[in-house]
């Protein structure tokens, strides 16, 4: 089973508040011992609507302990008490492609709903969001604007960060919206409602990181990011603590649509495994054992420029220790740390960071 880790303090924003945000541990790390190959996906598209789904479907694994439904809703994920966190994830992998995830995020604060691409070596493409817009008040946004998080992490380390994803009248809470990640071996594009909204180009991997090119499983569900028993800054990133008064909290993913660009039936990791892994697909593999091909055209995405502020590389701030002050009371909102630098600088004053590392450096760009 898949187990969450936390992560060292990141500069959420890009403009000094801090977070931790959470790792996907894999079964068996290649870049740490010998592993079995990666099952992958031989054809070029692959499309479920889990709306017409009564039970697990094939190629979809079910986190243990945890159970997720199928409904005329789609899959449902129900957070009902405490150490809940159902997910499922797909049994396959796949080195590049489009995925679309048609999701009604879970309400309620310190809930947290993702769509998650990583790999076994830790490579890691994210869409998060929580319930509550990380604390951000009011709530829920009168003009509809939203903070979503987009993270990326090589080998286990976070490197880039969040973003927002500002339309009107956009209630994540209340709506189904399509959320895709389009990934290869040049850029990661983020779209919400096939809307560009963030784009990240390979040639501006930061010194001493790897652009991910490893093959990655979808993960989708939702977990309790504001569980008392989790650190002050998890605690605080997911909005504040769970109301539990409000149990359940529930979100679906109504289809998933992914264009595979390299169909394979294996990946494997042969030699150094900082490279690519070697595509493999055996020969005497046959036209009946290969799933059936099921292919749903989407319509193209609209270009959509990111939004100010979206331009920064911020490093933390040197310090004698590599452990963080307990967490402050945050002077100014996120909305304010996109609209104000003096606000941002402000909240610098009343923490101190740990020293930079490769843990705690992000950046924040718009379309490249």
């Amino acid at each position: 089973m898949a187990k969450r880790e936390f992560l060292s303090l990141l500069t959420i924003l890009g403009l000094a508040a801090q977070f931790v945000t959470p790792q996907l541990t894999p079964d068996c790390n290649p870049l740490k011992t010998t592993c079995s190959p990666n099952k992958a996906w031989p054809e070029e598209n692959y499309y479920i609507d889990f709306t017409k789904e009564t039970e697990p479907p094939q190629n979809w694994v079910i986190g243990e302990y945890e159970t997720v439904k199928f409904t005329p809703n789609g899959a449902e994920f129900v957070y009902a008490g405490r150490k809940n966190a159902p997910h499922m994830w797909t049994d396959f992998y796949m080195l590049g492609g489009r995925y679309d995830v048609v999701m009604k995020i879970a309400p309620g604060q310190g809930i947290v709903s993702s769509a998650v691409l990583w790999s076994d070596v830790q490579d890691e493409i994210d869409w998060e969001f929580t319930g509550s817009q990380h604390g951000e008040k009011p709530f829920p946004p009168p003009d509809g604007q939203w903070t979503v998080e987009t993270n990326i992490f090589s080998h286990g380390k976070m490197w880039d960060g969040v973003t927002t994803y500002q339309k009107e009248a956009y209630k994540p809470t209340e709506q189904f919206h399509t959320y895709s990640v389009e990934w290869d071996e040049n850029h990661i594009n983020w779209y919400v409602d096939n809307r560009l909204t963030r784009s990240f180009s390979a040639k501006n991997t930061p010194q001493g990181f790897v652009f991910p090119s490893s093959p990655m499983k979808l993960q989708i569900g939702l977990w309790g990011g504001g569980d008392p028993d989790n650190s002050d800054w998890t605690v605080q990133w997911a909005g504040g603590e769970i109301d539990f008064n409000g149990l359940p909290y529930t979100a679906y993913v109504r289809s998933v649509n992914i264009t595979n660009k390299y169909p394979a039936c294996e990946y494997r990791y042969e030699g150094k495994v900082d490279r690519l892994p070697t595509i493999y697909c055996p020969s005497d593999i046959s036209d009946s054992s290969k799933p059936p091909k099921i292919v749903k055209k989407e319509p193209a995405p609209a270009y959509v420029a990111s939004p100010p502020l979206s331009s920064y590389v911020v490093s933390s701030p040197p310090s004698s220790s590599n452990v963080a002050s307990p967490p402050p009371s945050s002077p100014c909102t996120i909305r304010e740390y996109l609209s104000s630098l003096r606000c941002a600088f402000e909240f610098t004053q009343k923490f101190t960071l740990g020293k930079p590392t490769s843990h705690n450096i992000i950046s924040i760009r718009g379309i490249e």
